[in-house]
């Protein structure tokens, strides 16, 4: 006797239960002070620079812990690698004084705010996203990779640009620059 089509049998007849769903938890991190962020992996960053520093990370329960937040020589590193992956969320919400630096690494989405003054050297590698607002006096870039930014919201004295392989890039158009494509 062929038993086969009876264990397909027996298993389509079995209710389908999806697996659940981890509710999302915030949990605010304390971390010394910093002024540069670095991000690596996938999930959602928002900057949000002339506000007091704090920072704010939400994701699957079970992931949160995972989640790694530590600030080396002023530079907050945040560390996702594994996080991110079927379909889980995860969202890092940063806010600090002044920001001197901005470099996402992997396949993020990120948004920076609040800029207003100052120098900034923005930083996208792999197939990242980044979306820009405020103003700088001098900013200088290095996109390389699938990365996207559109800094067309982002008003700049002077720019310096190093675009490197696909990477595409929104300036405003009034911004006097000097630029590279390798």
């Amino acid at each position: 006797m062929n038993v086969a089509p009876l264990l397909v049998a027996a298993l389509l007849a079995l209710p389908f239960v999806p697996e659940a769903d981890s509710a999302d938890e915030s949990e605010a991190r304390s971390v010394a002070a910093f002024q540069a962020v670095e991000f690596r992996g996938a999930g959602h960053l928002v900057v949000t620079a002339g506000d007091p520093q704090s920072v704010s990370v939400t994701a699957d329960a079970p992931r949160l812990s995972d989640i790694r937040t530590t600030v080396r020589d002023g530079v907050l590193c945040i560390e996702t690698s594994g996080v991110n992956r079927h379909g889980s969320h995860l969202e890092v919400a940063v806010h600090l004084p002044t920001i001197t630096q901005l470099t996402v690494l992997g396949a993020a989405q990120a948004e920076l705010q609040g800029m207003d003054g100052g120098r900034l050297r923005i930083v996208l590698r792999g197939a990242s996203q980044l979306r820009a607002s405020g103003r700088v006096d001098h900013l200088g870039t290095q996109f390389e990779g699938a990365s996207q930014a559109d800094l067309r919201e982002l008003s700049a004295g002077s720019v310096d640009l190093q675009v490197r392989g696909a990477a595409q890039v929104q300036l405003p158009a009034s911004a006097p620059r000097a630029a590279t494509r390798g």
